[in-house]
């Protein structure tokens, strides 16, 4: 089940994102609107990358998708980095407790390129929580949650 993620070392995962300068990123529902007290809202994560993908911030979301630089919070599986070796993408990674940061990329990569056939077939997933699949979590007054 989901209990190999259910621990999140925040402080350093906040650490580590400022050491680096990194403000834009993709990361599991949890990150979002923690790190984003933590940093005073200078640090936007979007959970389109799971595992929990509910989104809060929608808009976090769209700022993220609209920049070059970003970060991924990934938990330690390998499975993840398959799409960016195919690619002969490069990347610098930080493990942190059973969670990785990606930084610095040679390619700008999307979530749902990095995403398994299992992974975007959950229901509870990438297709019901990013607001490219589903525009709907945009309007948090319109079933969006």
């Amino acid at each position: 089940g989901n209990t190999r993620w259910s621990y999140q070392p925040f402080e350093a995962i906040y650490k580590a994102l400022n050491s680096h300068g990194l403000r834009h990123g993709y990361g599991s529902h949890a990150f979002q609107s923690t790190i984003a007290f933590m940093s005073e809202e200078k640090i936007k994560i979007s959970p389109q990358i799971g595992p929990m993908y509910i989104d809060k911030l929608p808009h976090y979301s769209q700022a993220v998708d609209a920049e070059q630089e970003v970060f991924f919070i990934i938990p330690s599986d390998s499975t993840y980095l398959v799409p960016l070796a195919e690619r002969n993408i490069t990347y610098q990674l930080d493990e942190l407790e059973g969670w990785w940061i990606l930084w610095n990329l040679s390619e700008r990569i999307y979530p749902k390129e990095l995403l398994s056939a299992d992974e975007l077939a959950r229901a509870d997933g990438y297709k019901r929580w990013s607001y490219r699949e589903n525009p709907k979590v945009l309007n948090q007054f319109r079933g969006g949650h």
